[in-house]
């Protein structure tokens, strides 16, 4: 995939793979429309294709018939973080910070989440902040100046966690506004460990890296794949695990 998100920029790459004739491709569908017509060109060329970390979420009848999916439950990502909030307070008004909008596993993330702050009569709203942390800084000054009652947000990408941590410390917000993430990294550990964050929510990337090689060479040698997704998460982080949870995540960033 490309450095920065874009569709265009990965759907070319894609055209390249597909022209090299690999044994096998593993890719994210960040976006099933533009990848439907390449993959499906894949598989009818005989390229076994398998989806990670961001299936094609439409119908069984619709879907691009790749081999499985290795990866999170996105919806369940955004669901098992708002029960988790929930465990902590009800907020009156929660803002959904998204880094990029129309990325499919953002969106599952967001929905999940204001589908079960929905149950509980709670306020969302969803908030592009871009990739830019500036630029997300100011979009965060801008939505609480109009809604100042805002005692939540949640950022459905670890892009978003570093400007609105930032943004919580400049304006004295921490502990008065609580922040639930996704992903991990040592900033996101020492957020939860110091209590400025509420949770977050990993899916184990590594195996969405791992398992797809496994099997498309099983697949390829032997004509073995599993026939259901495979599942790497949801699992919520917070102050109960992290200590554990720390010794992985120093180990991975050595």
């Amino acid at each position: 995939g490309p450095a920065k998100f874009s569709i265009k920029e990965m759907v070319d790459m894609l055209e390249s793979a597909v022209a090299a004739k690999p044994d096998g491709i593993a890719i994210t569908i960040s976006n099933p429309t533009p990848f439907d017509e390449p993959l499906r060109r894949a598989i009818k060329q005989g390229i076994p294709v398998i989806a990670i970390n961001v299936p094609d979420t439409r119908s069984e009848e619709e879907r691009i018939p790749y081999l499985c999916y290795v990866g999170a439950d996105l919806y369940l990502d955004g669901v098992e973080v708002a029960q988790r909030v929930l465990k902590e307070f009800t907020p009156k008004r929660v803002l959904i910070g998204i880094s990029e909008p129309g990325n499919v596993a953002l969106e599952m993330r967001a929905k999940g989440f204001r589908d079960v702050m929905k149950e509980k009569s709670v306020p969302v709203e969803k908030l592009d902040i871009t990739v830019d942390p500036i630029k997300a800084i100011g979009a965060f000054e801008s939505y609480f100046a109009r809604h100042p009652e805002t005692d939540a947000i949640f950022v459905a990408s670890f892009l978003g966690t570093q400007p609105a941590l930032r943004f919580l410390e400049e304006r004295g917000l921490v502990g008065k506004v609580k922040l639930a993430s996704c992903d991990l990294s040592p900033m996101i550990v020492s957020a939860i460990k110091e209590g400025t964050m509420i949770c977050t929510v990993d899916q184990q990337q590594y195996l969405q890296g791992y398992l797809p090689i496994e099997f498309l060479y099983f697949y390829n040698r032997y004509g073995f794949c599993p026939c259901k997704d495979v599942l790497t998460g949801p699992m919520i982080i917070d102050a109960g695990n992290i200590g554990i949870v720390e010794k992985t995540v120093e180990e991975g960033y050595r």
